[in-house]
């Protein structure tokens, strides 16, 4: 029965439609493209914003990434540095940490631009329990350089 009546609108509908003259086509048929348009054009313009929604998230979380090795690069620099000075006593290596902490500055680089990034509370956490145990072995790093200084790499070493 139900689709009966389904039909039967169906057709009342075509035949008023049939039965309309021209113009009154014209105008119905304009009236049901502009609709489509404006639905169009609104579906169009949520997708592009969308679009550009996820667009900026992903540059956002990109840049953080690259602050993050940016400051791994620079703290495995140091330690390295410092180590094989402490190691070696070869003045190239303490150049390569003067020339970290003093002009790359890459872990402060890093930090400052994690400083302006969205950066979730419990990553921020996880940052900052890094960065105090990289201090904690600073001034290890520089009690080691100065006894690699004045000659002492085997107290450097331990």
């Amino acid at each position: 029965m139900a689709r009966k009546k389904r039909d039967y609108e169906a057709y009342s509908a075509s035949s008023k439609i049939e039965n309309m003259g021209q113009e009154k086509r014209m105008q119905l048929l304009l009236k049901t493209m502009t609709k489509a348009l404006i639905v169009g054009g609104i579906v169009l313009l949520s997708s592009i914003s969308f679009g550009f929604w996820v667009n900026s998230a992903q540059s956002a979380r990109t840049e953080m990434l690259q602050a993050l090795e940016q400051y791994r690069m620079g703290s495995e620099k140091l330690s390295f540095a410092a180590q094989s000075y402490a190691v070696t006593g070869a003045q190239h290596y303490l150049d390569r940490y003067n020339e970290e902490t003093e002009v790359t500055m890459n872990k402060e680089k890093a930090l400052e631009t994690l400083s302006d990034s969205d950066v979730k509370d419990s990553e921020r956490e996880k940052l900052n329990v890094i960065i105090a145990n990289e201090e904690k072995m600073l001034p290890l790093e520089t009690q080691a350089i100065q006894l690699a200084k004045s000659g002492d790499t085997a107290g450097a070493v331990d």
